[in-house]
């Protein structure tokens, strides 16, 4: 593929936080491989969408307890488009392109999270044999069986990924704030450079931080939003992670995160 070929997407020119990553660098090493699976834990993934043709894999949905991860409230379909959203002449570009995404649905309508349903897709991600977990929710509790599920995925050579929270504050959440989780805060870019993103939390686990701010990904129905906070600074993260181990398939967690 040409390089000009992600210029070619129609709203590539809003997409400031790929050129901030300098995603169209990195093609020249690697758009990333669909041996690579990225779990998205969130609220599901609008199918339909076409930027996400080809790229879903089936799934799971752990809200309603049955085997259709759809998406009624959008924010896991912001997730994936910025995983993944094809390089095609439409819309936007994915952080990746080949890899494949596995949508477990953990949240409900609201963007509600049970600790029992997040636990039990680490759990479906981990038998799925996903390489990266994408979790761009938090919460201010630990719950020790989520804490024990998240270590064996580490174990198991699975690099997992959370957001850092929105509530501006020095604030511990979870599960970005768990040992081995990769926590990801927001960045802001004006015409001064970057700085903090004014809702990001910050802490002494934060590990990274990813433009969050006025990001333009895929919505429900085949539309485009955009939106900030730092749900939408993980996937980044998710995404880069995913080229790394594209790239080196034999690398565990540790290596990827450093």
């Amino acid at each position: 593929r040409c390089l000009t070929d992600i210029a070619q997407e129609p709203l590539f020119s809003q997409q400031t936080y790929l050129k901030t990553v300098n995603l169209p660098k990195s093609m020249e090493i690697t758009e990333g491989s669909e041996e690579v699976i990225v779990a998205v834990l969130d609220s599901g993934v609008d199918r339909n969408h076409p930027e996400l043709e080809g790229r879903l894999l089936p799934g799971i949905d752990f809200v309603n307890g049955d085997s259709d991860p759809s998406d009624d409230n959008g924010h896991g379909t912001h997730v994936a488009g910025i995983l993944a959203a094809n390089i095609d002449g439409t819309g936007i570009a994915g952080v990746t392109q080949n890899v494949k995404i596995l949508p477990v649905k953990v949240a409900d309508e609201n963007g509600l999270l049970y600790h029992s349903d997040i636990i039990k897709g680490i759990d479906y991600a981990i038998k799925q044999g996903a390489d990266i977990i994408n979790m761009s929710f938090s919460g201010s509790l630990e719950n020790e069986y989520e804490k024990i599920i998240i270590e064996e995925g580490y174990k198991r050579g699975i690099t997992l990924i959370a957001a850092a929270g929105n509530d501006g504050l020095n604030k511990l959440t979870y599960p970005s704030s768990y040992p081995n989780v990769i926590s990801v805060a927001a960045t802001s870019h004006t015409a001064s450079g970057f700085s903090p993103a004014r809702f990001s939390n910050y802490n002494e686990m934060v590990d990274i931080a990813a433009p969050g701010t006025k990001i333009i990904t895929t919505g429900l129905n085949g539309k485009y939003v955009k939106g900030e906070g730092t749900s939408f600074s993980a996937p980044i993260i998710s995404g880069l992670a995913a080229l790394i181990k594209s790239v080196n398939p034999t690398w565990k967690p540790a290596m990827i995160q450093w």
